[in-house]
């Protein structure tokens, strides 16, 4: 009962709903069941088996089992809906998860599966502004600048402004008419985003 028996497709509720976690902080598993009091049980599965949970005596919460131990003192469930909640979230965190959600009607007991994908990213810092292969003729210089982050990061994207360039790397050709310009190169993932800025009179 506790183990995965793969992320398969099991009756009609074969939609998944992605979820954005932050590193170190919590996301919420949305299951929204309108009549908790119908609720048998419910069997949670990612890469391994996460928690099972049962009703609790009248006026309290669920009771949680939690199934493996990359989740000890890292789960709550809802008392109201059944949500499920993971604290301090961590990288390998990310994946599917399931929810086998056994309920009983006037006749008999039906099961009903959500799915989530659940991806956790890292809080950008700020980025760095580098400079390199400078060559200058006729008082314009050629100058490439690379933007990173310290860590880096997947689905990160980079964009340059007053220039509207997009990637982590720009060529500028710079002429002293434009020397009172300031280049702003701001990192976005789906949680955050930073930027740094550099001179052109920093440049040549």
């Amino acid at each position: 009962l506790f183990m995965s028996s793969g992320l398969e497709a099991a009756g009609s509720d074969t939609d998944i709903l992605l979820m954005t976690g932050i590193l170190g902080e919590s996301v919420t598993f949305p299951l929204n069941i309108e009549e908790p009091e119908q609720v048998i049980n419910i069997a949670w599965n990612s890469e391994t088996s996460v928690a099972f949970v049962t009703p609790g005596d009248p006026g309290t919460a669920p009771k949680v089992t939690v199934t493996h131990q990359n989740y000890n003192d890292r789960i709550n469930v809802s008392r109201q809906n059944y949500n499920l909640e993971i604290s301090e979230l961590r990288m390998e965190d990310s994946g599917i998860y399931k929810a086998d959600i056994n309920m009983k009607t006037l006749e008999t007991t039906v099961t009903t599966t959500r799915r989530y994908n659940l991806q956790v990213y890292r809080r950008l810092g700020k980025p760095k502004i580098t400079q390199s292969l400078m060559t200058s003729v006729n008082s314009t210089c050629n100058v490439t600048l690379t933007c990173s982050v310290e860590k880096e990061e997947k689905n990160v994207t980079y964009r340059w402004s007053p220039l509207g360039e997009e990637g982590n790397v720009i060529r500028i050709f710079q002429t002293p008419d434009n020397q009172e310009l300031t280049y702003t190169c701001t990192a976005w993932n789906p949680v955050s985003n930073s930027s740094d800025s550099i001179s052109a009179l920093q440049l040549c």
